[in-house]
């Protein structure tokens, strides 16, 4: 089964002793919708509901941390999801959360899963069938395992402002990343994670929801770490990162047929420790890499102003080591 499936192989499919279909809409708390009302009101058939709220770690003061594994693995044999299952995921939900429905299942060891192309919104429009009320399957046997190399904490993603030695991707609305707009949860400072660079998830689907491909999908705009426009305060505040909307995955071989290789920050990284690289970022002294084009605020290369002038020669731009 490939990691992105049409309404057509879907409805072809449906009835398959194997196969499983899943509802993982999610919506934030000021959006006023409740997603287990709506997938009774009408889903697909057979599908059954994946709440996203609960599959979090409850012990954590941190919101929307991955679950312990025996929680998730509990979750998912009630689900009637286990060993030999064919997954499909779909949403319908702006914040397209069927891709982190789909992250858990292969951090936690699931390995035939694959996303709705166009969610329930395209299977609504093309007139395909509905079903109302609940789905119960049996239990299932689900093994477990984490993918610990799949996913970055706080402090790996602080040690990373040093070592610049991976690549963040922020997937959040680009207001958000600037910080001219404020997350509407409560104690979530604006900005972004100094060095982390913008993708708005919203760039990777077209107009109907389906996903973009091939030049279309190489063609999404990804930004510097910062817009010249905000305040240093907000470049260098401590971004929310919301595992939920890191890079979804996508097919043929475009962003995440290859998204099991691309770790990901678990939960929100927040505190108040800043850089030097950093703090000079603030200042406006950034530049890129000569070679790789990707971001230069390391002490390794020349904090300030020498990042900009006489260290590395009148009108040259500095390169990672390494770069050639």
């Amino acid at each position: 089964m490939d990691a992105l499936v049409s309404t057509d192989w879907l409805e072809r499919e449906l009835g398959a002793s194997d196969l499983r279909v899943v509802d993982a809409t999610k919506f934030l708390a000021d959006e006023g919708r409740d997603a287990r009302a709506e997938y009774e009101a009408g889903h697909i058939p057979g599908a059954v509901f994946m709440d996203l709220t609960v599959l979090a770690d409850a012990n954590s003061a941190i919101d929307n941390m991955a679950p312990p594994a025996e929680k998730f693995a509990s979750r998912m044999q009630s689900l009637g999801l286990g060993d030999g299952s064919r997954i499909v995921i779909y949403d319908d939900s702006p914040l397209k959360s069927a891709a982190r429905a789909w992250w858990l299942l292969k951090l936690f060891g699931a390995h035939d899963v694959a996303l709705l192309d166009g969610g329930l919104a395209k299977w609504k429009a093309e007139g395909r069938a509905l079903e109302m009320g609940k789905q119960t399957l049996r239990h299932r046997h689900f093994t477990v395992w984490r993918d610990a190399k799949a996913v970055r904490t706080k402090e790996q993603v602080q040690a990373n402002l040093d070592s610049g030695a991976e690549q963040i991707v922020d997937a959040r609305p680009a207001a958000r990343f600037t910080g001219e707009e404020r997350d509407p949860r409560p104690g979530v400072a604006p900005g972004h994670i100094p060095g982390s660079r913008s993708l708005p998830h919203s760039q990777l689907f077209n107009a109907d929801g389906t996903w973009k491909r091939g030049d279309e999908l190489k063609a999404a705009k990804v930004t510097h770490r910062y817009s010249r426009g905000v305040s240093p305060a907000a470049r260098t505040s401590r971004s929310d990162r919301e595992c939920s909307k890191t890079l979804p995955p996508c097919r043929s071989r475009s962003v995440a047929a290859q998204a099991r290789r691309v770790p990901v920050s678990d939960g929100p990284t927040r505190g108040s420790s800043t850089t030097a690289c950093a703090a000079s970022a603030a200042r406006g002294f950034e530049t890129e890499c000569r070679r790789c084009e990707t971001a230069v605020v390391c002490g390794r290369l020349g904090c300030g102003p020498r990042s900009r002038r006489g260290q590395f020669g009148r009108g040259k731009r500095p390169r990672h080591p390494g770069c050639g």
